[in-house]
């Protein structure tokens, strides 16, 4: 009799213990860093600007100068909210639920196209040969990809890291052609700017937790064992971002060089 109420007592705590890691397991989530969003933030112009981009299909590469000059008068309104954006603090405004899970590509696609902006206007300056105010507005976009990455997930960071990229490619063909007076200026501007700087383990934990607000706890931790978390995604972003850092400190470099 005793041996059956011990067992009892037993399967009862069991049974608790269960219960309670089952609740755990569909309720906690674990802690997601966020970065303290400015007031005001610059996230939400560039938002705006992609958003309402006039010909968002625009293709500014192949694009005459006058084809240009075109696209950048239909778009002033948007063009001026990304100058504006640029001038502030910036801040992806994170939001650890299901609808922004969702939300998140339509983000992504908003600042693309607000940077492609930035983009037709330092075109516009290559073919009227102004290398002076295209090499400034190649620094705009290396600022504003760092301000479209700051606080967000791999997929923010990854578009900005690509942004910044381009813009210091741009920026090592341009150097030749400047005076040395326009390199001392350039310099003391691209110095200024921060490359993307995050934390993976934070990165991370933001992922999780908008996956678990949009699969749940469960299916997340299923999902997450089975792809082996992030570490794939993960080792791609530090690649591309090392490759950015490179080419910085050869950017740098040149524009050092005086002779």
């Amino acid at each position: 009799m005793k041996k059956r109420r011990t067992l009892i007592v037993g399967l009862g705590l069991a049974l608790v213990a269960l219960v309670a890691g089952l609740v755990w397991i569909v309720v906690a989530t674990p802690a997601a860093p966020t970065v303290p969003v400015p007031d005001p933030n610059g996230y939400p112009l560039f938002l705006e600007a992609g958003g309402q981009r006039v010909d968002p299909n625009f293709d500014f590469l192949a694009a005459s100068a006058d084809a240009l000059r075109t696209h950048l008068a239909d778009n002033a309104q948007q063009l001026a909210r990304v100058h504006e954006g640029l001038q502030m603090e910036s801040v992806v405004p994170i939001e650890f639920t299901a609808p922004y899970r969702q939300q998140l590509m339509h983000e992504t696609n908003a600042t693309r196209a607000a940077g492609r902006l930035l983009w037709t206007e330092a075109r516009l300056a290559n073919l009227e040969v102004r290398p002076d105010e295209a090499a400034g507005l190649y620094v705009d976009l290396l600022e504003f990809g760092e301000k479209i990455a700051r606080g967000g997930v791999f997929l923010q960071i990854m578009v900005g890291i690509a942004q910044q990229r381009s813009a210091i490619e741009e920026l090592l063909e341009l150097v030749p052609t400047l005076s040395s007076e326009q390199k001392a200026e350039l310099l003391e501007r691209v110095e200024g700017v921060p490359l993307i700087d995050y934390d993976n383990d934070d990165v991370e934990k933001r992922e999780y937790a908008l996956a678990v607000a949009e699969m749940g706890k469960i299916m997340t931790m299923v999902t997450y064992r089975t792809m082996g978390g992030y570490q794939a995604v993960e080792e791609k972003t530090n690649k591309a971002n090392e490759n950015v850092a490179q080419l910085h400190e050869q950017l740098l470099h040149e524009l050092r060089d005086k002779h």
